[in-house]
């Protein structure tokens, strides 16, 4: 019977750990997509030492994602529900589904398109130091924790 009672105990204190330890590493996952890039735009001010003309453009640009990210998630609830009636039918072609690759492909091309210029806009705004910070920050970003988290420890 004690030993049962080592065992559950044991159990329940190795399900805490995985719990805490899930919630002190990964929090940032279960923020809201605009409560990340507030904390990624809070960052890049503080890192790169943005004047305010650089923090109301990097604003513009933030402002100008959260309305991408809009579209893309109604455009995924779309993609579902046509995938889902796709897969209901009793014989698919393979046209039917590239067909909807291709336009899940557009999407793709068209949000890499308004990063790559908005990217281009706050580059071009940035001072020669600003940019050998953002040069630093980014190679360590690829070399911590196999390249995930950009300014993770800048906190």
């Amino acid at each position: 019977m004690k030993k049962r009672h080592m065992v559950y105990g044991g159990m329940v204190v190795a399900l805490a750990g995985i719990i805490l330890t899930g919630a002190a590493y990964g929090y940032h996952h279960f923020y809201s997509p605009e409560e990340r890039i507030a904390h990624l735009t809070d960052k890049i001010v503080r890192e790169l030492e943005l004047d305010e003309p650089q923090q109301q453009l990097l604003q513009e640009i933030a402002a100008a994602f959260k309305e991408k990210i809009v579209e893309l998630h109604t455009g995924r609830e779309q993609a579902h529900r046509q995938v889902i009636a796709l897969v209901g039918q009793e014989r698919i072609t393979e046209e039917e589904v590239a067909a909807l690759m291709a336009q899940h492909r557009e999407k793709f091309d068209r949000m890499a398109a308004f990063a790559a210029s908005q990217f281009v806009r706050f580059h071009a705004a940035l001072s020669d130091e600003q940019r050998g910070l953002l040069v630093q920050a980014m190679e360590k970003h690829a070399s911590s924790r196999g390249g995930c988290r950009l300014w993770w420890d800048a906190r």
